[in-house]
């Protein structure tokens, strides 16, 4: 019985950290999924761009355009939002083909991400959750959108990383799963060790 507390508490531990070490990397996530006769994005998240240099801009309206790899998930229309800019992003130069214009979005403020820019909220404070929507009328298919995951990086950042999934399926991340298994796999072990140990005479 000692044995397989331990391991449990060990487990626990495990999962400790790999809660804390997801936390602390504050990268932002765009997941898009189909949801009726609609495609919707949900942004979650945060970034750190402390160390880049932006400058304020006017966010223009939803958009999105797989054919140069932009999404804009700003929630008001043209030049009635400023947000900070930032450029020398680096990714994928399409997802896609097409231009989408039937965008509607919501969120604390403006986010526009591809074709070598990132724009957040102006004043946006380091690690503060990303809330923004991005829905669009239509499928992958009719949008021209490559489903995948395309991640975005603004170099000179502390985390400037923005990963957008298209129609992906929440997993999890390859280390995170090797470690969690072998936790598992030790509590296996503790348990035949114990029974072992108990049916000895």
């Amino acid at each position: 019985m000692r044995v397989c507390r331990q391991a449990a508490l060990l487990i626990v531990f495990v999962v400790a950290i790999l809660a804390g070490s997801a936390g602390a990397r504050a990268s932002a996530i765009f997941t898009f999924v189909q949801s009726g006769g609609d495609v919707v994005g949900t942004l979650s998240g945060s970034l750190n761009l402390f160390g880049a240099t932006g400058f304020a801009t006017p966010s223009y309206g939803p958009t999105i355009i797989p054919s140069l790899a932009y999404i804009n998930a700003s929630p008001t229309p043209c030049c009635s939002n400023v947000g900070t800019e930032y450029q020398g992003v680096t990714g994928p130069s399409s997802f896609g083909s097409n231009v989408v214009d039937n965008a509607t979005a919501t969120g604390s403020g403006p986010f526009e991400v591809g074709s070598g820019i990132l724009i957040v909220p102006a004043g946006y404070t380091n690690g503060a959750a990303l809330d923004n929507t991005l829905t669009l009328v239509g499928t992958f298919q009719s949008l021209g959108i490559t489903p995948g995951q395309y991640v975005f990086t603004l170099p000179g950042a502390t985390d400037g990383t923005v990963t957008v999934n298209f129609d992906a399926t929440a997993m999890p991340e390859p280390a995170s799963g090797l470690v969690l298994a072998a936790a598992f796999g030790l509590l296996g072990l503790a348990r035949r060790a114990g029974k072992s140990a108990s049916s000895a005479p």
